[in-house]
């Protein structure tokens, strides 16, 4: 019962259902945000040298793969939705390696090394994922003693879903954004729409 619970949970975390949107949205190697902020950030945050090893949770599509392999360190990226790592696969294979797995239930063993790893990272993907305790742990688990963890977040003021709007001060003639909820531990729903698929909500989103 257990079992079937944890993976009712996870596969409503993933971005299955909105895979082939994102990643027409995010390009192959990420966004304009993605390749100008949020990529040089972690590549600056993990300071990966040649040969050394990085797993990736989640990954989605892959657009870390890449950078990574520039370095000459090598790439394991971990996704939940198989169709966003079949992508990563068609695009970035030559890049690293792509397994789909659950980031907050890694099996021991069966998917990647239990440990040995240099780095671990979330880029933009901490947000999404539940229970947070049981991500981090993977990648603690994942880590080698003295190892690295970066983590890459939108901050709240830009995103929090059903919590945050822009609004208007007619006496200031100043545009603002408005927070009803900050640095809260408690899920909000997600929704992302795109042309090619309908409205989803692809999971749950975290402000802190």
């Amino acid at each position: 019962m257990k079992t079937r619970k944890n993976l009712l949970r996870a596969r409503s975390q993933s971005w299955d259902s909105v895979a082939h949107w994102y990643a027409g949205w995010a390009g192959h190697n990420g966004s304009h945000y993605h390749r100008s902020l949020a990529v040089p950030l972690v590549l600056e945050l993990l300071g990966l040298r040649s040969g050394e090893r990085l797993a990736d949770l989640g990954c989605g599509h892959g657009i870390l793969a890449p950078p990574i392999a520039a370095l000459g360190a090598r790439y394991v990226g971990i996704d939940l939705s198989p169709r966003l790592i079949a992508q990563a696969r068609r695009v970035h294979s030559r890049h690293g390696r792509f397994v789909v797995g659950d980031v907050t239930a890694l099996p021991e063993g069966k998917l990647i090394a239990n440990s040995g790893f240099d780095a671990t990272s979330f880029l933009l993907s901490i947000q999404d994922i539940n229970p947070l305790d049981d991500a981090i742990a993977t990648a603690a688990r994942l880590l080698r003693p003295g190892g690295r963890l970066a983590m890459v977040m939108l901050h709240p003021c830009f995103r929090v879903p059903r919590q945050s709007g822009w609004g208007w001060d007619e006496q200031r003639g100043l545009k603002y954004r408005r927070l009803d909820s900050y640095s809260r531990p408690w899920p909000f729903p997600c929704r992302s729409t795109g042309r090619a698929s309908p409205a989803a909500i692809t999971g749950r989103w975290k402000t802190m």
